[in-house]
């Protein structure tokens, strides 16, 4: 799936693989792998963007971010935060 904000020209410029693929899903994925290596300013805007475009099918990839001791302590809080909300967004009311 494409959303307006991708222009058909430039999906036709993108290599093979990036084609083949669904382009939202490989941008999630391209963010996950970039978001650990990101200093932690940066990281505010992945993560939240990372749910936008993924979904709370990516908790786990939140939690696993907010136990990771390697990473700057507002990494981990902004990754606990989101992952807080996905549980909160499912409980009943």
């Amino acid at each position: 799936m494409t959303g307006p904000w991708v222009a058909p020209e430039l999906l036709a410029a993108l290599p093979a693989p990036w084609r083949l693929a669904d382009p939202v899903a490989r941008v999630v994925d391209l963010l996950k792998e970039a978001t650990p290596r990101l200093q932690w300013s940066l990281t505010i805007i992945t993560i939240p963007t990372i749910l936008d475009l993924g979904g709370p099918e990516e908790k786990g990839y939140f939690d696993r971010l907010a136990n990771d001791p390697g990473l700057h302590e507002k990494t981990r809080a902004e990754a606990e935060s989101v992952s807080s909300f996905i549980d909160r967004a499912h409980e009943p009311l």
